[in-house]
């Protein structure tokens, strides 16, 4: 099948084809967008899935999840999200995962989640640190998001 802007990642001037989706993945995707969506308008934010992000002048990412204050004017972000998320598949290797989270990061995101939908578990990366959320709730700050981990699986 050929690649395509809607099934790919570019990154200096490579065309990365994205593999196809997980049971388990999308079940995820759609709670963590559910739980999101039904409280954009407490938290002052909108929710997109399968976002491109243009992370810098040759690297364009499609994320799984991210999250912005107010709804940017352009259709591939140019401008940073405020919390993007990244659900692991079987079909990803880590190392792609762990470039496109220190993409986002270099680009100005503030918070990354990665979550893992087979081990029920989650890192939150920051500019200045990664860690497991030890009581299992994952935070982000402005916007002020609190969401446990167990409203997912």
């Amino acid at each position: 099948m050929p690649v395509t802007e809607l099934d790919s990642n570019f990154s200096d001037s490579d065309v990365e084809e994205r593999p196809g989706r997980e049971r388990d993945n999308g079940r995820l995707l759609v709670a963590l967008l559910t739980w999101l969506y039904l409280r954009r308008k407490e938290l002052g934010i909108e929710v997109f899935i399968r976002q491109d992000v243009q992370v810098s002048a040759t690297r364009r990412h499609t994320v799984d999840l991210c999250v912005t204050i107010g709804e940017p004017d352009e259709q591939i972000f140019t401008a940073p999200p405020r919390l993007c998320v990244e659900i692991v598949s079987h079909f990803v290797p880590m190392w792609q995962v762990l470039r496109k989270i220190a993409d986002y990061l270099d680009f100005g995101v503030p918070c990354v989640w990665l979550i893992d939908p087979f081990r029920r578990t989650a890192i939150v990366y920051t500019a200045t640190e990664f860690d497991s959320p030890e009581d299992g709730i994952l935070r982000t700050q402005n916007p002020d998001i609190s969401l446990p981990l167990a409203e997912l699986f």
